[in-house]
């Protein structure tokens, strides 16, 4: 029996039914995988705000109409998933070819209908002069809708692109406004550099108005005498948030901690303000401030913070560890995220490690984020002593762990990390962990999505030839604002049938699509005292859902019915045998196709989950053994 397992347990894997609402989204113009290329996606995916409009980037030559990319380089590509066309991004002025010398850092705004990105060829703009050489870049926008693109980071005086290199980082929900950096001195009149010439500055173009406006500018008149980074566009195009040690940005010489703090640039006013001030509000916080966050209307900025006076009531509970803070700009209030579950002091091993991806919604409602810390919810073992997801309702002030078990009664056996949120609360992330879902290859990170609705986790990357997770982990994913579709990129060669190129793909899951996964029971922190503000959701051009409370602070999931279920694993129905409909039934639950109330008898143990043992003994009684 031992020996012959292996194969029977394929076989069913193989007559299971694929995890549906999976789709290529690189695929040529008659749908199938590109030729292999060798070359991986480079860089950054990117979604409309409702996931029907995909951005990617790649360097093979067989996505476009044939013979339209000829450069061998890297190229942006905007996949419409309705019509199920591909349009080359990065095109020449002619619209013959793909631009000359490749295109990378895009951005796609939320409508679907923009695309920014970043190139040093010379060729995508008709009568528009080099202002900076052949080998420095400059940042442009293409309009989907007139096939039209626009060089953003254009001199003062409308001749020539800047006399240095510019960068795009972020486009408007409209596609109105593009963010962009630049060691440029010529983009906007009275520009004097102070952080040097290798150290950009921030602009943002207003294409409506054909206004460069200079983000980073001191209260001097000069630039910001120190770097500036982390740079994010609100939605709505009204805020720039920035993280800089530069000393010259605010007045009153508040700014006085010689060290890095968080800003918020309103380009209405031209004001700069200083997000990261103390308690008292009459100085910069007493450590560095990075890693800002913006919602929609900018006015929710999020940043992480060594400094113990930022918040009322703060009781410091993992000394130099870095916290996760909220400020609301209207109120001009700070409140602590990274709270225990007591509310009474901050996560015990801190939250963030540096750089760590964490993310605020766009309407400012849910914050997840990445944490060691094993204080945050009441209920659960931490056995992993490393990262896990959390999930924090600014509304309610409860904090969830995402990445848990089925049973919600402890962390994953590994690291969980790069949490993305949506307006109604869905999560994605990233894991090593081998126990979230059936049949994991240890290894090999997997994505996951947690619904709010159901407290389900639903595994992404669900391979088709063997019930758990695909053969190689992902590089790459986005959520969509909405929380409906997750894009992201693999060399995974299993995630649907005909995939031979050996070369990563960008595919789209539908949280929606697939069967409702097993039940996750989630732990739940009780509502903090520094947390019972609810934040102001916003009106920005993204498409809104109405948000979604997450599951009472109880346990939600109904318990497994394992005590009315049949005495033999595997016997759906009852009758005292198990056939290969019920065998194939188990598998596709073990696979998250199917619900596990649809046959528990695979579940013996009741842990929530069908486990490739309990297979295992099902393939035995139905053979007898």
């Amino acid at each position: 029996m031992a020996s012959c397992t292996p194969a029977i347990l394929a076989l069913l894997a193989a007559l299971a039914t694929p995890a549906a609402g999976l789709e290529l989204v690189s695929a040529t113009p008659d749908g199938g995988f590109p030729a292999p290329y060798g070359m991986p996606i480079s860089q950054r995916l990117g979604s409309s705000a409702d996931g029907q409009v995909v951005l990617f980037q790649s360097y093979a030559n067989d996505l476009a109409a044939a013979g339209l990319d000829q450069n061998g380089l890297v190229d942006v590509f905007v996949r419409d998933r309705a019509l199920g066309v591909t349009t080359l991004a990065s095109i020449d002025a002619a619209g013959t070819a793909s631009a000359s010398a490749g295109a990378f850092s895009a951005r796609l705004s939320a409508d679907g209908g923009a695309v920014a990105y970043t190139s040093t060829s010379t060729d995508l703009v008709a009568g528009s002069a080099d202002g900076n050489g052949p080998t420095a870049s400059d940042a442009f926008v293409r309009d989907l809708a007139s096939a039209a693109t626009e060089l953003v980071s254009v001199n003062a005086a409308g001749t020539a692109s800047g006399n240095a290199e510019s960068t795009a980082l972020a486009i408007s929900a409209d596609g109105a406004c593009v963010l962009f950096s630049s060691n440029a001195t010529d983009l906007v009149a009275g520009f004097v550099d102070a952080n040097g010439p290798t150290r950009p500055d921030l602009f943002v173009r207003d294409r409506q108005a054909a206004v460069t406006h200079w983000v980073s500018r001191g209260i001097d008149g000069q630039g910001a005498n120190r770097e500036v980074g982390g740079a994010l566009l609100s939605a709505d195009c009204r805020r720039v948030v920035f993280a800089s040690a530069a000393t010259n940005l605010v007045a009153g010489g508040i700014d006085a901690n010689q060290t890095i703090d968080v800003f918020v640039h309103d380009l209405q006013s031209g004001a700069t303000s200083l997000v990261s001030l103390n308690l008292t509000g009459t100085a910069s916080a007493a450590g560095p401030s990075r890693n800002p966050r913006i919602s929609a209307d900018g006015g929710l900025v999020a940043f992480s913070s060594t400094a113990t006076d930022l918040a009322a009531g703060f009781v410091d509970g993992n000394g130099d560890g870095e916290d996760l803070y909220l400020r609301d700009l209207a109120a001009g209030e700070t409140r602590l995220v990274s709270v225990n579950a007591a509310g009474s002091a901050s996560g015990n091993r801190g939250t963030l490690s540096a750089g760590d991806p964490y993310a605020l919604s766009e309407d400012g409602r849910w914050i997840a984020f990445p944490s060691p810390a094993t204080d945050l919810v009441g209920g659960v073992t931490d056995t992993n002593l490393a990262a896990d997801v959390f999930l924090r309702d600014l509304a309610s002030g409860t904090t969830i762990l995402v990445s848990a078990i089925p049973s919600g009664t402890r962390t994953g056996g590994s690291e969980s990390l790069r949490p993305q949120v949506a307006i109604n609360g869905t999560v994605l992330f990233d894991s090593e962990s081998t126990d979230l879902v059936p049949g994991l290859r240890s290894g090999v990170r997997n994505l996951f999505v947690r619904t709010p609705a159901s407290g389900a986790l639903a595994l992404v990357t669900a391979s088709i030839v063997r019930a758990g997770g695909a053969d190689a982990s992902p590089t790459d994913a986005v959520l969509s604002a909405d929380g409906r579709i997750v894009v992201f990129a693999s060399a995974a060669s299993d995630l649907l049938a005909g995939d031979t190129n050996g070369s990563e793909d960008v595919f789209a899951y539908d949280v929606l699509a697939p069967p409702t996964p097993t039940p996750t029971r989630t732990r739940t922190a009780p509502p903090s005292p520094t947390a019972s503000r609810t934040a102001t959701p916003s009106a920005s051009a993204t498409p809104t859902l109405s948000p979604t409370p997450l599951s009472s602070p109880t346990d939600t999931a109904a318990a497994s019915p394992t005590a009315t279920a049949p005495r033999t694993a595997g016997d759906c129905n009852g009758n005292g045998a198990v056939t290969v409909d019920e065998l194939v039934r188990g598998v596709n639950i073990a696979l998250g196709s199917a619900a596990l109330d649809s046959c528990p008898s695979f579940d013996p143990n009741g842990d929530g989950m069908v486990a490739v043992n309990e297979l295992v003994r099902a393939v035995a009684n139905a053979l007898g053994a």
